[in-house]
């Protein structure tokens, strides 16, 4: 038995500012190397390596155009009505955050603007991205959980086959993690163009400014701790973690921000840990009640 479809305007304008996100950022960051955004943008303590950027930005692209073929393809839709749900609660926030990803790509192509108007655009766009894909965020967390109850309560192969549609597993794959995986690369992208905007507006020197810069670090990490904790969204703060493993590993950055970053890592790694791994004097009280 068939579902009902989402809106055919929908479907349309959310695929093709996807795909055009990822054709023009594909063109314009990997092609020429991140040369464009390397050699117009004020650099910073916390600019991130071309490739860094590069392979977590495709990975996300890469999972919202498989989203995007899903949605065009005729299987999931069914009386659970599950599939027509996700995609209109996600098309709106992805095709906006699309066109803000398209917006600033073209900025930084265009060689005629200065390099703080271009931080700033790229910054408003971060931002515009960031706040929508958290709103989506919002309304993705519950019915996640409620998918992952009937999920769970389904016992026998007869329910599963009445109500073969759009399962939590690739919902969470092909919706929840590329929006928490944009989400995420949005909030590091705002911390970056501000760094660059306060380095221009206050005319100080990039090693003089490595401190502030830091201070932006926090921000995200503070920010990815909410996300983490408000809306148990593991994708934002795996791409938040990956991101400062760029940092990191690449070769132009500081050693004090290499240091700093890997205490942030640290810091994610182990709230995350005392979210998910259970303690043991709540496993002994469980196993007592059994």
């Amino acid at each position: 038995m068939g579902g009902d479809y989402p809106p055919l305007g929908l479907r349309i304008v959310a695929s093709a500012f996807v795909v055009a996100s990822a054709l023009v950022h594909f063109r314009i960051h990997i092609a020429t190397y991140g040369q464009t955004w390397r050699g117009i943008v004020q650099q910073t303590a916390i600019t991130p390596a071309w490739w860094a950027d590069a392979v977590l930005q495709s990975a996300q692209l890469a999972l919202q155009l498989a989203s995007v073929a899903y949605v065009w393809a005729p299987i999931g839709y069914s009386i659970d009505n599950r599939k027509n749900v996700l995609v209109r609660t996600v098309g709106t926030a992805w095709a906006l955050n699309a066109v803000c990803l398209v917006a600033a790509d073209l900025a930084h192509a265009s060689l005629r603007l200065r390099p703080l108007l271009l931080s700033v655009l790229s910054l408003l766009g971060a931002l515009t991205g960031l706040v929508v894909l958290f709103f989506c965020l919002k309304r993705l967390h519950p019915l996640m959980v409620r998918m992952r109850k009937q999920d769970g309560g389904l016992v026998n192969n007869r329910t599963r086959l009445v109500r073969a549609g759009t399962r939590w597993t690739t919902a969470y794959l092909l919706f929840r993690l590329p929006t928490g995986a944009a989400a995420a690369l949005c909030a590091c992208r705002a911390a970056v163009d501000l760094g660059s905007v306060s380095l221009v507006l206050s005319g100080a020197d990039q090693r003089e400014w490595v401190q502030p810069t830091l201070g932006m670090l926090v921000v995200v990490m503070v920010v990815a701790v909410g996300i983490l904790s408000y809306l148990d969204d593991v994708a934002f703060v795996v791409t938040v973690g990956l991101w400062l493993m760029g940092l990191i590993v690449a070769t132009h950055t500081l050693l004090m921000t290499k240091c700093f970053c890997i205490a942030l890592v640290l810091g994610l790694a182990m709230r995350a840990a005392f979210k998910y791994v259970p303690d043991e004097d709540v496993e002994v009280i469980q196993s007592k009640k059994q």
